[in-house]
């Protein structure tokens, strides 16, 4: 998804002829033929690799326009794919609301196009939504087959009963402050006003900001990232 805006989806047709059949429904087959997932080690196979003109890029290898191009053809084929679903799940069960979990379900650009698409008014994104967004979903179909008064009770009058996904622990100033005297950190203490004016300084003298929100995030916590982001302005960013 990230790399797909920097390229041309001149390999769309090339999938949907050879590497997937997809039905008017949204359900679909994959060509096995062109991946090697389930007998082997790697994630597609020799015939694959001819048909996109070369084997997989390692990670030290750069990126050629053929990397960009295939990334937004295969967007260009989820979209759809993800549309028709959405459409035929409307369709069938003439709900307003979907929910979504899933690795795909964390595609923001396809969801985007699925609310603005109209057939539902409100879409909800299980931000666990990789594998374990499986695992929720099964709990959550349990759950419904429960008698009303076997479920739990929704205790917060907000549409989002999660208050978000930074559910993991969080770094209170203090413990900060502490850690840094601890391994002899030089460092200085501001209030907001002057954090953003020092932040704004930084950005425009080519710096770059490590910005820290207490909190991690339930998507990310396998990986141990918090809400984290390294900022700098663009015009700088000859470094990444």
């Amino acid at each position: 998804m990230g790399l797909a805006p920097y390229g041309e989806p001149k390999y769309a047709k090339a999938i949907l002829e050879h590497l997937i059949d997809v039905k008017p429904d949204g359900s679909f087959r994959l060509n096995l033929d062109y991946f090697s997932y389930c007998t082997g080690l790697t994630m597609t196979g020799r015939r694959f690799d001819a048909m996109f003109g070369g084997a997989p890029r390692s990670p030290d290898q750069p990126l050629e326009q053929r990397h960009m191009d295939l990334a937004a053809s295969i967007q260009a084929v989820t979209e759809d794919v993800v549309l028709r679903l959405t459409r035929s799940l409307a369709a069938e069960t003439g709900l307003r609301n979907l929910c979504l979990a899933g690795g795909v379900a964390l595609n923001c650009v396809a969801n985007g196009k699925v609310l603005r698409d109209g057939c539902f008014d409100k879409i909800f994104v299980q931000p666990a939504a990789g594998d374990a967004g499986g695992r929720a979903r099964r709990s959550a179909c349990r759950l419904s087959r429960r008698k009303p008064e076997q479920r739990p009770q929704k205790r917060c009058g907000k549409l989002d009963a999660m208050q978000g996904a930074y559910l993991g622990p969080a770094y209170e100033q203090s413990d900060i402050e502490r850690r840094l005297l601890a391994c002899g950190a030089i460092f200085s203490v501001a209030d907001d006003a002057s954090l953003i004016e020092q932040t704004a300084a930084a950005l425009a003298n080519g710096q770059a900001v490590g910005w820290l929100r207490a909190g991690w995030n339930l998507a990310r916590a396998r990986s141990a990232i918090v809400r984290y982001s390294a900022i700098r302005a663009p015009q700088a960013c000859r470094k990444r």
